[in-house]
């Protein structure tokens, strides 16, 4: 992370992070638009960072750059190398948060992967060739939305669920788009025997949603 606060303050920063888990903290004067700054560039534990960045609320002017990577804090001795490599934490919640937020605002990533995933799935069909279909469930960007509705509707976020709500079937609607374009285009009239059995849908598939998401609580 790189903070970079009004000149004085810096002290502050670094205090806070140590006692937060940022054994490793770097500060330096700077120079901003506002006048002369203090930057700290720091290396915080994942599960820390919410509960660090809520401490430092509190610091006036505050900046906060975060590269949400995968960052290698490594120390001497040498021979203590391969247990620090290995010892990989998971991302903390903020970053799971802000990262469905990035996703939510990037739109020509999102419709190229549903017009992809529309092609992929009608040639599937058009040729009768299943494992196509799944190729284009790959493709299609749907979890992104699906796991930005469950975060939203966790945290009470209804403009972040109507967004999400949005975004996928803003999706779902193109790649439908894109599935009837490549019909009407290539004159499709009679439909394949995976076609039909796609369509054939036993009432009792709604059964395994339910049941699937009855066990993930």
């Amino acid at each position: 992370m790189l903070i970079w606060v009004p000149e004085g303050a810096g002290a502050k920063v670094r205090e806070v992070a140590h006692g937060h888990g940022a054994d490793e903290t770097v500060s330096f004067a700077g120079q901003s638009s506002n006048g002369p700054v203090d930057l700290t560039l720091l290396h915080v534990p994942n599960r820390r960072l919410g509960a660090l960045l809520d401490a430092l609320n509190s610091v006036d002017g505050l900046h906060v750059s975060m590269f949400p990577h995968g960052v290698l804090n490594l120390k001497p001795p040498p021979e203590e190398v391969p247990r620090q490599v290995r010892d990989v934490t998971l991302r903390s919640p903020l970053e799971i948060f802000l990262g469905g937020l990035q996703s939510v605002g990037s739109w020509r990533g999102f419709l190229g992967y549903a017009v992809a995933s529309g092609l992929v799935v009608w040639i599937g069909l058009y040729t009768n060739t299943v494992y196509l279909l799944v190729a284009a469930m790959l493709i299609a960007p749907f979890a992104g939305p699906a796991m930005n509705a469950a975060v939203a509707t966790a945290r009470g976020d209804l403009d972040l669920l109507g967004r999400t709500l949005l975004r996928y079937g803003a999706g779902l609607a193109v790649a439908v788009a894109t599935a009837g374009l490549m019909s009407l285009v290539l004159g499709q009239r009679l439909s394949t025997t995976l076609m039909e059995q796609t369509a054939s849908i036993s009432t009792t598939a709604v059964v395994l949603p339910l049941v699937a998401g009855a066990a993930g609580p």
